[in-house]
């Protein structure tokens, strides 16, 4: 992110397309690292908060983080 910043919330763009084997992911994880190096989760969203519907298009994740200040984000769906 460049410097220090206060996070609360992360979304992501997912593509969907079932005729293509490309689906939502069954999770979403987010770490953070103030110094690149250790990394702490700070937010997951399940299968079950994550709409599975059948069908094509762009899909938006989102997820609320409780006050959390980062510099680097890794996302892991």
């Amino acid at each position: 992110l460049g410097e220090l910043k206060s996070i609360k919330k992360v979304t992501i763009g997912c593509l969907q397309n079932e005729n293509s084997w490309i689906f939502l992911p069954l999770e979403v994880k987010i770490l953070a690292s103030v110094k690149g190096k250790e990394y702490t989760e700070i937010g997951r969203i399940g299968n079950k908060h994550i709409a599975q519907e059948s069908g094509n298009g762009h899909n938006e994740i989102a997820i609320n983080i409780s006050n959390a200040t980062a510099r680097y984000l890794k996302i892991v769906a």
